[in-house]
């Protein structure tokens, strides 16, 4: 049997944390997402709206990051949804560089 997979795609991602899926929206906190790239699967922890905290620019267009990013964060990757160029970026956490401040 095969499995219908839904698409994950920025313009159906809301900006206080929903999933457009069929007309409906799904609150992403909480459920768990494949991840492209042999991953599996991981539960959304947290989604919240300025993508800053994880980054300084779109990867998409360059663009300043602000509200026009959101985060939806799970434990070892995150999703940066770039509503500036309709894109959904894929990092995992491990690799972000981390600064200590004395």
């Amino acid at each position: 049997m095969a499995k219908r997979m839904e698409k994950f795609r920025a313009k159906d991602i809301t900006k206080d944390g929903k999933w457009i899926v069929d007309d409906r929206k799904v609150e992403l906190t909480g459920i768990k997402l494949h991840l492209p790239g042999n991953h599996g699967k991981r539960e959304v922890l947290m989604f919240f709206n300025d993508a800053s905290a994880y980054h300084d620019r779109c990867m998409g267009c360059d663009e300043k990051t602000s509200s026009e990013q959101s985060i939806i964060a799970m434990e070892d990757y995150h999703y940066m949804v770039a509503h500036c160029c309709n894109k959904i970026w894929l990092f995992d956490n491990k690799e972000l560089i981390t600064e200590v401040y004395a």
